[in-house]
């Protein structure tokens, strides 16, 4: 499936959420523009890594479910406001090393011409968010 042009922002998000969960990057990536931005919530700096692209975007993506046995979005919630929204999430899972994790954060999206332009990532960190190593806060997508 891919994006219609006039698809509420809202009901993108919903769509979004379910390719992500059913690992379908093909559907996910249709909903963004060419020129995307994912914006990460570790880097070196304080705002954290920004990656620029589809090809990027989905390459971080697909690293990121890797680190994963399975991993779902929960209890996700979407509004917006004009050419933002907004979306809280809980993502569940099993890393690779067997390890049961438990995300819960929150995405900042800017829309243009009906589909993502940026998606802005931040989590909350905790005992449940799985393994200690500092990859387990970019383990969801």
């Amino acid at each position: 499936m891919s994006i219609e042009q006039d698809l509420d922002p809202v009901r993108l998000l919903r769509e979004l959420i379910a390719a992500f969960n059913r690992y379908d990057l093909d559907t996910a990536m249709s909903f963004f523009v060419d020129d995307c931005i994912y914006q990460l919530p570790r880097g070196r700096r304080p705002w954290g890594r920004s990656v620029t692209g589809k090809q990027e975007v989905r390459a971080t993506i697909e690293r990121q479910l890797g680190r994963f046995q399975e991993i779902r979005f929960v209890d996700d919630s979407h509004w917006r406001s004009g050419d933002r929204g907004v979306s809280e999430w809980m993502i569940v899972g099993t890393t690779r090393t067997g390890e049961r994790a438990e995300l819960w954060g929150c995405d900042l999206w800017t829309f243009r011409e009906g589909k993502i332009a940026v998606r802005n990532s931040f989590l909350k960190i905790s005992p449940t968010t799985g393994p200690g190593s500092p990859d387990a806060t970019q383990g969801h997508s």
